[in-house]
């Protein structure tokens, strides 16, 4: 049961109900710090970085925040703009020196800014942060070195792929591999694929009876790179079910 207020004459001195204590208006009165915090949301314009696009690479922003207030940035990309307004954001970004965005490679990117001002009780105003500029950096195909392998004759359509590789690649080169089944070094045959992740080759599977491997690279500066062995593991039409189900 809750405890019942102390009365003394028609004065309730303090009680309290479910473990919330209260006061009469001639008691003593406790109370919270006064926190207020308002947040403006700034959306950027679609930031089209042309057909020759391979990834983004770094998100930075010259800003002044002063204390306790916060800067977070958020990010999405899409090969065209109007699929990237149904795309979700990624982030949040807090570091304005320069955040990883190597994993985005669609074409349009727009940037989200959420700025969190903060309420200076000595100064009775806001404190608010100020954000005067930013800027993402990418990979572009116009600077790329690329290199093919001779085609390897499998016999059969290749369904899946899982590549990896070792080698010493600087922090300023970005490295890509790209597969296609026939001997061509057209680069629109080809299909980009991701190291250590397993890809359905749906661009190529139609016409993929052999194997022929592009490796591409290109960085802000010279490239020095080096590539000391890569293997791939193939599934595809044609081969033997290995292990079968009980």
């Amino acid at each position: 049961m809750p405890s019942q207020p102390q009365i003394v004459g028609d004065t309730v001195l303090a009680g309290s109900h479910y473990g919330i204590l209260f006061y009469s208006a001639d008691a003593p009165v406790f109370s919270a710090d006064r926190i207020q915090t308002a947040i403006a949301v700034f959306d950027s314009r679609y930031i089209d970085a042309s057909s020759t696009l391979l990834s983004w690479k770094e998100l930075s922003w010259v800003s002044v925040k002063p204390p306790d207030t916060d800067i977070l940035v958020y990010w999405r990309s899409s090969g065209n703009h109007e699929s990237l307004e149904t795309k979700e954001w990624s982030g949040p970004f807090l570091n304005g020196s320069g955040e990883d965005m190597s994993d985005e490679t669609g074409r349009y990117l727009q940037i989200r800014m959420e700025l969190r001002s903060s309420y200076d009780p000595d100064m009775e105003d806001f404190r608010t942060p100020i954000v005067s500029s930013f800027l993402a950096s990418c990979f572009l195909t116009s600077g790329e070195q690329v290199f093919y392998t001779k085609e390897i004759e499998l016999g059969f359509k290749m369904q899946h792929l899982l590549l990896t590789y070792n080698g010493t690649v600087s922090s300023d080169t970005m490295i890509r591999f790209a597969v296609v089944g026939q001997d061509t070094t057209s680069p629109v045959e080809y299909q980009t694929i991701s190291p250590n992740h397993l890809e359905e080759l749906d661009r190529i599977a139609e016409n993929s009876s052999g194997l022929k491997i592009m490796i591409g690279a290109v960085g802000s500066k010279e490239i020095p790179f080096v590539i000391d062995e890569f293997a791939v593991i193939l599934s595809g039409d044609g081969q033997k079910k290995i292990n079968k189900d009980a």
